[in-house]
Parts: C-alpha cells; structure tokens; sequence
C-alpha cells in the first residue's frame, strides 16, 4: 500500500538506530525525557508504521500492574499462593507508588524469603528464592531416603518420623525444581502485553545467567 506523502503514517517517524535489544531502553529515556514516565517493566510499542520509532508521539506504553500469571499459584515454586510479591521492594518504592509496583503471586514462603530484594527480574528472583529455600530446608533435604522395607525394621513413631520427613524432602525437591516448562513465564509475561520479557530485564536466558568462566568453557 502505497501513501500520499502528507498521508505517511511515517512522516514525522524518528526512527532508531542501534541494536534491536537496546530499544526498548532508548525509547524509555525519550518517554522520561518528554514528561512520561513508564514503568519499571513497561513494554512501549509503536503506533505508526515504523517497527522502531522514537517519536514519543507515536509511542503507547503497555505497563500491566499485575502481570497475567495464574490466580492462586505461586511463580517461584508452584504452591498454592496466598500472597502476592511486588517486584520493586517497598523501602525502594515508598508506600506513595506501591500501588503501582507489578506484583505476581507467591506463597508466604516464598514471599518471606525474598524479602526487599532488589531486582525485578523473575528469573533472578526464582533463583535467588531457590537457593535461600535450600539454605532454609537444608537439614530436610538431608534426610536419607528408605526404602520400605528398610523403614519396617524401625519402630513406629520412629518410623513415622521418617516417613514424615521423606515427604517433607520431596515437597521441597518439587519446589525447587519448579517450573518445568521450560516456556512458563513467557507464556504468561506475553499475555501480560509484555511481548519481549528478555529486552526489558524482566526474564534471563540461562546463558545470560551462567558465570562468565561457564561461558567461555
């Protein structure tokens, strides 16, 4: 389709020059700089015909506040959730702008184990939730397994001890390795309006998040 030049949806484009990756940032800085402030997880989209445009005129923010993860399931372990985290701590945020602040669900477990982390990625914060659940459950994850044979030869409440305890070590295993699909969160992120979770920050790959010396390996 062709357009008369006063018509070109493009004529007053600016368009961007640089690595696909750094756009989003760039065209968050125009935002800022022009009185319009996004959010930490905005995701800006052109309305013009230009794929990369930074004409602030012609750019519309997608800034979901909570993010479109499933009802009642926790993002860090796959427990039912009864909470929900926010992704910029409150000492960071101030309770002025807490309303603002993206949240996804979590169990209270996970929840108090985060804490005020400082970091809005899922992907840094489901990792730093795992290790902390391990420091926190290490003795039960050191629970020696059974077999039930090997457990009938103890007496009953010893028996049931340790029968209680080897749940409680399969539970924690299922949380840490939670989630097993491996394209959860972008699902989800991308039904959230956010079409690209990686360019903001807000997801890793796990390349990105080996050591420097796993890398070059």
């Amino acid at each position: 389709m062709r357009f008369k030049s006063e018509d070109d949806p493009r004529k007053h484009c600016i368009p961007y020059v640089g690595r696909d990756a750094d756009y989003q940032n760039t065209a968050a800085v125009r935002l800022a700089e022009a009185g319009r402030m996004p959010g930490h997880i905005a995701w800006i989209v052109p309305t013009c015909a230009s794929a990369e445009c930074l004409n602030t005129d012609h750019l519309e923010v997608h800034d979901p506040v909570r993010l479109s993860y499933p009802r009642g399931l926790c993002i860090y372990c796959g427990r039912s959730a009864g909470t929900k985290d926010h992704l910029v701590p409150r000492g960071w945020s101030g309770e002025a702008r807490r309303k603002f602040v993206a949240v996804v669900p979590a169990c209270g477990t996970c929840n108090s184990v985060l804490s005020d982390t400082l970091t809005w990625s899922i992907t840094e914060r489901r990792d730093l939730c795992h290790r902390r659940l391990k420091k926190r459950f290490r003795k039960v994850l050191a629970t020696l397994d059974f077999t039930k044979q090997e457990l009938a030869e103890y007496g009953v409440m010893l028996r049931e001890y340790l029968e209680e305890e080897t749940l409680k070590k399969a539970e924690v295993q299922r949380m840490l390795e939670w989630p097993s699909d491996p394209v959860f969160d972008l699902r989800w992120l991308q039904k959230s309006g956010i079409e690209d979770p990686y360019a903001i920050g807000l997801l890793h790959t796990k390349w990105e998040d080996e050591p420097a010396e796993a890398q070059s390996s």
